[in-house]
């Protein structure tokens, strides 16, 4: 039995997008205009079963369906489907899978199909009775990417769209002839669906966004748009919380703050994630802050890049408490602010219960007024600059703290104060950037250190820093601390000092430290400053105690090496046969001033170690 079929979906796709002057049509209006011709030998019943969407009647003769070069499906679609299915998408390949390969005799089934800007549209119902779960699961995700794509607005689109001027078209009854399939699907899915569309991508963490209103840092769409198709997507989205939560404020300006008020409409009670670049317009400014406070209840993550003319709003004392707060990230600017409003506003953030992550940057006053019993909940400390006294003050406060990172550190400690190391049980990670920071390690006990993050600068000495019988040199205070603290340190990264401008460092200083007993699980390595023969020779090296064994990644920054004594410590490090070291091994490294010119990786468990085993 053979048959053949065509379909003819002429403008079906480039008429879908909105022209100028013209109102947008319902997506059903599109898919109801396929015109679905069905040429073969079956009877009658079955053909005009396909073209009525009879799913019962085609499910009864499943050898009919065989015998047409296809397989039937191993339940009923009707376990799957609904009842009334009217219309569905394929792709051309899924189309071409469900060819009974077998049946060589007969002639294949011929499918010709128009297919403009390379999409598939296919409403045969009873080719689906070839196509298991997955394959329907793909085709409904398909259809429905088809159908937003050209929906995918610009930023200009955003400023007419408002929840009370969209243009709908009205929907067409469950069942009827033309009603598109994607308006069959359950809430649930649709809301799946609108949440994939509307989903933070990788790219989003780029340069600055133009100013505006979105979901997530350089979102070319926003919900709204998805309110412009019909009324049932735009009732769902209105009504969808989780579809708002997320608010980026980019430099507002007058249009953007009745937009904001439309968004927050459609938010409830859901907590929110909340982000604002105030450097625009001081009115406007002023008017999203208060817009911002009055929400501190709901407040999840906050993230604010904020100038001095809201302090005043900020540190206001009638604000609900954040009770949801988990994050915030605070960058002042650099901009002079009132201390007070300082320690206002940051008593105000730290009171949150639910504090985990909290970061204030660019502040010329650090809040002085904080409790230390604010920091107990805390897992996650990034100053840019701190005092030495109040930070070792409300360490032994911070049982839960994982992760402490310090750009810069004033020691106002007495000189000849008794040194009592603080013990910091859960401290996992530790940044810490300029040479005033070294001081710090020599009142830390960190038993649970796991990664270790270091700048050129915390090695070299300030001008103001008095090294005695080298007592307070930055590398024996580190390695003071490590041996204190017996840990085991698997992570280590060292960069050059931004501040210091200078990359180069001693490199015997660098191998100083990793020989410590405790960088001896040491699995990462990443170095920025200079590195020269010295390095790369005692990785190699193979006569007495092999230093790093258990290393598998390792990334130089500047090379001042030759690409042969590299290749010498990679086929060494591969030689290696640690069995934790079972993934493989990563070399990565650059010459100075040049990109990535070697790297080599190995898969111990596929094949043999041996010199051949390296790329250029």
């Amino acid at each position: 039995m053979c048959g053949a079929v065509s379909i003819r979906n002429d403008h079906f796709l480039s008429t879908m997008a909105p022209q100028r002057g013209k109102p947008r049509r319902s997506p059903s209006s599109y898919l109801g205009s396929l015109d679905i011709h069905i040429r073969s030998c079956a009877p009658k019943r079955l053909k005009k079963a396909a073209n009525d969407g009879d799913l019962q009647e085609l499910e009864s003769s499943p050898a009919a369906i065989r015998g047409s070069t296809i397989e039937a499906p191993s339940r009923p679609l009707s376990s799957f489907l609904p009842t009334k299915w009217p219309s569905f998408a394929i792709s051309l390949n899924r189309l071409k899978r469900g060819v009974n390969k077998t049946n060589a005799s007969k002639k294949p089934m011929t499918t010709e199909v128009t297919e403009p800007q390379g999409a598939v549209e296919n409403e045969l119902k009873q080719l689906m009775s070839a196509m298991d779960d997955s394959v329907l699961a793909d085709a409904t995700w398909d259809a429905s990417k088809a159908i937003l794509r050209p929906y995918r607005g610009s930023h200009e689109d955003q400023e007419a769209v408002s929840g009370s001027s969209c243009r709908t078209v009205p929907d067409r009854p469950a069942g009827t002839p033309g009603r598109a399939t994607i308006q069959d699907l359950p809430p649930e899915l649709l809301c799946e669906i609108f949440a994939a569309y509307l989903k933070e991508q990788d790219y989003s963490k780029g340069p600055d966004p133009r100013p505006g209103i979105f979901p997530w840092d350089g979102a070319t769409v926003t919900p709204f748009h998805l309110t412009h198709i019909c009324g049932v997507w735009r009732d769902l989205v209105h009504s969808t919380t989780r579809f708002w939560s997320d608010i980026r404020i980019n430099i507002p300006r007058p249009c953007d703050l009745r937009l904001l008020g439309l968004w927050l409409q459609h938010t409830g009670t859901q907590p929110l994630n909340l982000s604002a670049r105030l450097h625009g317009a001081t009115e406007l400014n002023r008017q999203a802050m208060s817009s911002i406070m009055h929400l501190s209840r709901r407040w999840k993550t906050l993230q604010l890049f904020v100038q001095p003319d809201v302090q005043d709003i900020c540190s206001k004392a009638s604000w609900n408490t954040p009770e949801h707060l988990g994050i915030f990230v605070i960058d002042f600017g650099g901009y002079y602010w009132a201390r007070n409003a300082v320690d206002q506003f940051a008593s105000f953030l730290y009171s949150s219960p639910n504090l985990r992550i909290g970061c204030c940057l660019n502040s010329q006053y650090h809040a002085t007024g904080l409790e230390s019993s604010l920091w107990t909940r805390l897992t996650h400390i990034h100053f840019q600059t701190v005092e030495m006294s109040r930070l070792l003050g409300a360490l032994p406060n911070c049982p839960q703290l994982e992760l402490l990172q310090l750009d810069a550190c004033i020691n106002d400690l007495w000189p000849g104060r008794d040194v009592v190391a603080i013990e910091v049980p859960s401290l996992k990670a530790l940044n810490l950037q300029r040479h005033n920071t070294s001081g710090l390690v020599r009142h830390l006990t960190l038993p649970a250190l796991k990664r270790l993050r270091l700048s050129s600068g915390f090695f070299t000495p300030s001008p103001f820093h008095r090294v005695q019988s080298g007592l307070d040199d930055p590398c024996t205070l580190l390695l003071a601390l490590l041996e204190r603290s017996q840990c085991f340190v698997d992570w280590f990264m060292l960069i050059h000092c931004e501040e210091c401008g200078d990359v180069s460092l001693d490199n015997e200083i660098i191998l100083k430290v990793l020989r410590c007993k405790q960088f001896a699980k040491l699995r990462e390595l990443a170095i920025s400053p200079y590195v020269d023969d010295a390095i790369p020779q005692a990785l190699t090296a193979t006569a007495g105690p092999i230093l790093l064994p258990e290393l598998i990644d390792v990334d130089f920054r500047n090379c001042r090496t030759s690409k042969d004594l590299v290749r010498k410590m990679f086929v060494s490090l591969c030689k290696r046969t640690v069995p934790v070291r079972l993934e493989g091994v990563k070399v990565k490294f650059a010459a100075e001033g040049e990109t990535d010119v070697f790297w080599g990786h190995v898969d111990i468990k596929a094949v043999s170690c041996s010199p051949d085993t390296y790329e250029v």
